[in-house]
């Protein structure tokens, strides 16, 4: 039976060329709770050297391609990198802060959805046997719902509330992400099982990045930090992220797990200064009353799933 179609809330977007709400940047660290990995769709290939191959002609042609199918292999993926340095991209904390959100927050008093489903969210909704972990996670009556087509300003005037902070077709976004670098001895080699070779980021690594943002009231600021785990103090509770982050596991070594730690708030205008404490309760106070989310540990609800 076809679920019937959910209405999403939808209203012009907020100006994007003036300042109308508070603009500045998070200052956070992502420290890596367990091993993560997120590929760069580069795979190093193990090759015999020159001198190797020369030595294998001279024993016949044959035998040469016999030993080289033999020692000729994939090695490990490779996790992405900036100037040599382990990174997971913005794009990748963008991704998964703006589906926490979309999955997770309540419906409006009148029963209509705050949000639409992104396009890159969306396929997890079907009923695929392997994404059985994200269903039991995020609620399988949630992630099937039929929420209509994305937004598109290119066909309409009207988007939802996360299209409009994050961006839509035709919309520019209201937060900007960068990417979370660390340090190159934070990578390590995994091999396990099915052949699978990985290079992950070690557990207690801690990398960097800014989000910078624009024109947001202090509920959608609330929001944007709840999408990143941290509710009402600068510590955040666990996320996960990255490859095999619902599987969890490689070689007996646990994969996926994160947290965020907002280190400082630089608004564009001025205002009075505030301490972080006092500044992140404010702001999941504001987000908790206009949205009515509600804390919780990514890596514990899936557990208990």
């Amino acid at each position: 039976m076809q679920a019937s179609r959910i209405e999403v809330y939808r209203e012009p977007p907020t100006p994007r060329d003036s300042y109308t709400g508070l603009s500045g940047v998070l200052k956070l660290k992502l420290k890596a709770i367990s091993y993560i990995h997120v590929g760069s769709g580069a795979e190093a290939l193990t090759i015999p050297s020159v001198g190797e191959v020369e030595s294998m002609l001279r024993r016949g042609f044959d035998r040469a391609i016999e030993e080289l199918n033999r020692k000729i292999g994939s090695d490990f993926q490779e996790n992405i990198k900036v100037s040599k340095k382990p990174c997971i991209p913005g794009s990748t904390v963008k991704g998964r802060t703006r589906s926490r959100i979309e999955l997770s927050i309540p419906p409006r008093g009148d029963g209509k959805q705050w949000s639409c489903f992104n396009k890159a969210t969306f396929p997890q909704s079907r009923g695929k046997l392997t994404a059985w972990r994200h269903r039991k996670l995020w609620d399988e009556k949630t992630v099937t719902q039929d929420r209509g087509p994305s937004c598109d300003l290119t066909l309409g005037n009207t988007v939802c509330l996360t299209c409009d902070m994050f961006g839509a077709a035709g919309l520019q976004g209201l937060v900007y992400f960068n990417d979370f670098v660390g340090e190159p001895a934070m990578l390590e080699k995994i091999s396990g099982e099915f052949d699978m070779k990985l290079e992950a980021i070690r557990p207690g690594s801690e990398l960097v990045g800014n989000i910078y943002f624009r024109n947001l009231s202090e509920a959608r600021l609330g929001l944007l930090l709840y999408g990143l785990g941290i509710c009402g103090t600068p510590s955040g509770s666990r996320i996960l992220i990255g490859r095999l982050k619902y599987r969890r596991k490689l070689a007996g070594k646990e994969f996926g797990a994160a947290a965020f730690t907002l280190t400082d708030v630089q608004f564009t205008h001025y205002r009075q200064s505030e301490n972080l404490n006092t500044l992140c309760s404010r702001l999941w106070e504001a987000a908790k009353k206009e949205y009515d989310v509600r804390e919780f540990d990514e890596v514990e609800r899936l557990e208990r799933a």
